[in-house]
C-alpha cells in the first residue's frame, strides 16, 4: 500500500487536484494511511483493513 500511495500522490493526484487539495491528502497519506495500511500488500487489502 505504501508504494501505491506513494505513487498515487506524485503521478495521478497531482495532477487532478487544487494543490492546497493535494497537501492535504499527502499529510494524510503520511499520517495515517501509510503507517496504518503501508506494509499491507495492495492484493490482500480487504474492507475490514480498511475499516480497522
Amino acid at each position: 500500500m505504501a508504494a501505491y500511495l506513494t505513487y498515487w500522490l506524485e503521478n495521478v493526484a497531482v495532477h487532478h487536484l487544487r494543490e492546497n487539495t493535494h497537501t492535504r491528502y499527502t499529510a494524510c497519506v503520511n499520517r495515517y494511511l501509510i503507517p496504518g495500511l503501508g506494509k499491507k500488500k495492495l492484493t490482500k487489502l480487504t474492507a475490514k483493513d480498511v475499516r480497522t
